[in-house]
């Protein structure tokens, strides 16, 4: 069987078996908790709360409603 080449987030993204514990998908996670821990901590007029959801899942449907507690592992791609 040929070796596969691919990073893990490529593997990740394509549905394959992969390894959670690579430099890049560590960052991608520990990036997305902060930007939770953000959202879901600040009060629910506080203007910068749709700046760090947007951060978050880079976009979002004109209207969308998303209440805290809001979790996600990586928030690209959700």
């Amino acid at each position: 069987m040929p070796e596969d080449s691919r990073s893990m987030w490529e593997r990740m993204r394509s549905g394959d078996p992969y390894t959670a514990d690579t430099p890049e998908i560590l960052a991608a996670q520990r990036r997305a908790q902060l930007l939770m821990h953000a959202f879901n901590s600040a009060l629910p007029d506080d203007p910068d709360r749709l700046h760090t959801l947007r951060e978050l899942l880079g976009a979002f449907g004109e209207g969308s409603e998303i209440r805290a507690p809001f979790y996600c592992d990586y928030g690209s791609h959700t």
